[in-house]
């Protein structure tokens, strides 16, 4: 998958040029990208009807006086059951689904080898779903295109939100069949659907995670994603953050208290690890924590069990640990402000969030997802100019995402307009110096000169090649690089190109 089909496939939701959102030419024009943007032999958009049934709106493969005669109902086939459960459904082989329904096929003699379904769904409100597919002599479709077709769906919906005639329908009832949406992270740039593809294996198993990022890039959004796609789960998402309460509190706000324990405390209370039970625990800025506190949290991970402050009973737990810092721990094990031991326990398997100004590709999505978001419901969500999309985009964003979604906050709040302009923004943003080419860029390549350690990226794709070279010759061994971090390899080879690595010497 290019950079490029991608991009146009997003322009025609910021700029549209094949009519409104929803008409027949612009999904036309929608299928038409995406199906080359995906490698797909066919793509289809389905919408949910007050009848509380999904009518074929478009198809590549439909001819357009046959769509009236296919429909589905809520829970038939890929495309019911995508819309039913809110969730992106793939099938690499439906001859052997018993969830595909081959009536459509027959119908238009088309036989369907592989596809993959995304619910159309913003806000709760579910609008249809949107397709992918290949035929029987087609291949499956790479994994990084299940979590893309999600985003997409979600895109299409927040679009058709804005119409006049959606929103009457968004109190239906059939709002109550479509469970609850999941975490969102918005973004199609490869660096950031690295992390999701990173997060989505993540929760295969219970092996420990630790996410490294700075300040406003999204790692709890991260953690969330990766509790959500964790099989089995039952128990709640509990967070906290490490570096906001000082070490006389912290023990007790992890491993609870027993009444009389201390001044002031007048009841039992449950500690994080207890609550998150079943679960999953997240601590955000373990970096911050003073060494003391790391031998507790150390001892606790080693026997699963916990002793409330004022208690001599030790309690069992039982919650996955993820764990989240802005510092190279590495280094702070290097200097003797962090526990070795506690730091293999932590480092199963490592998640490194980019910074904002390395994703614009991403900025415009993200602009559209927060305006949709923070406009009031009854209103319709005003457009953004050009020139002030052109400034969000290039902006350095020191603040990253959160940053980004504070700006629009603000302007939503002065713009009393149909269009966002440069005059709504806050002052700072409006002042700052463009410090980027007036440019779209994927995920653009640090410069050459860039030391690895100002890149933790690159640094981390370096000691993949490093440990995993040929025995005897040094040559790099790809596939095993990229199987050390959990990718397939042709997403690690487009990723090396983006970082510049393309010569032996860069491996010292």
């Amino acid at each position: 998958m290019t950079s490029q089909p991608v991009q146009e496939l997003l322009s025609l939701f910021t700029e549209p040029q094949a009519g409104p959102i929803g008409s027949p030419g612009f999904n036309a024009e929608f299928c038409k990208r995406l199906t080359r943007a995906s490698g797909a032999r066919e793509a289809s958009i389905w919408r949910l009807m007050p009848d509380n049934r999904l009518y074929a709106e478009y198809g590549t493969n439909i001819s357009p006086e046959h769509l009236n005669r296919f429909s589905l109902d809520l829970g038939e086939g890929v495309t019911g059951a995508s819309v039913q459960s809110g969730r992106t459904l793939t099938v690499n082989d439906t001859q052997n689904s018993p969830r595909h329904n081959a009536r459509m096929d027959e119908e238009i003699n088309f036989r369907t080898r592989s596809m993959i379904s995304a619910p159309m769904i913003f806000q709760g409100t579910p609008y249809g779903a949107v397709n992918i597919l290949n035929h029987a002599g087609g291949g499956s479709f790479p994994d990084s295109w299940e979590t893309l077709m999600a985003m997409i769906g979600i895109m299409y919906a927040s679009a058709l939100s804005i119409l006049p005639m959606e929103k009457e329908r968004a109190g239906m009832p059939k709002k109550k069949s479509v469970k609850k949406q999941q975490t969102t992270i918005v973004g199609m740039s490869p660096c950031i659907q690295d992390v999701l593809h990173l997060a989505m294996k993540a929760g295969r198993s219970r092996v420990p995670v630790l996410i490294y990022g700075e300040t406003g890039t999204g790692k709890e959004l991260a953690a969330r994603k990766i509790h959500e796609s964790t099989a089995g789960k039952k128990g709640p998402f509990v967070s906290i953050n490490c570096a906001a309460l000082p070490e006389n509190l912290l023990e007790s706000e992890l491993f609870g208290h027993v009444k009389g324990a201390f001044s002031g405390a007048s009841a039992d209370r449950k500690g994080k690890f207890a609550a998150a039970s079943g679960g999953t625990l997240f601590l955000d800025e373990i970096g911050e924590m003073s060494l003391t506190c790391q031998a507790k949290i150390l001892r606790a991970l080693q026997e699963m069990t916990i002793m409330p402050v004022g208690s001599e009973k030790e309690i069992p737990y039982d919650a996955r640990i993820i764990a989240a810092t802005n510092k190279d721990l590495n280094t702070q094990v290097k200097s003797g402000h962090f526990r070795k031991d506690l730091y293999y326990r932590l480092c199963g398997l490592e998640i490194h969030m980019p910074l904002l100004h390395r994703r614009q590709m991403d900025i415009p999505l993200l602009v559209r997802y927060f305006i949709d978001k923070f406009s009031p419901a009854k209103d319709r969500p005003p457009t953004i100019s050009p020139d002030t999309m052109a400034l969000l985009v290039n902006y350095t964003w020191p603040g990253n995402v959160r940053q980004l979604e504070q700006a629009i906050m603000a302007a939503l709040a002065v713009c009393d307009r149909d269009e966002i302009t440069l005059s709504d923004l806050p002052v700072w943003l409006r002042s700052a110096p463009t410090a980027m080419p007036e440019t779209i860029v994927a995920d653009p390549a640090p410069p050459k000169d860039l030391p690895s350690s100002l890149d933790p990226e690159r640094d981390r794709f370096i000691a993949a090649l490093s440990e995993t070279r040929y025995p005897g010759t040094g040559r790099w061994n790809i596939a095993a690089a990229a199987r050390q971090l959990s990718m397939n390899r042709k997403t690690f080879s487009y990723r090396m190109k983006k970082l510049n690595i393309t010569h032996v010497q860069d491996i010292p």
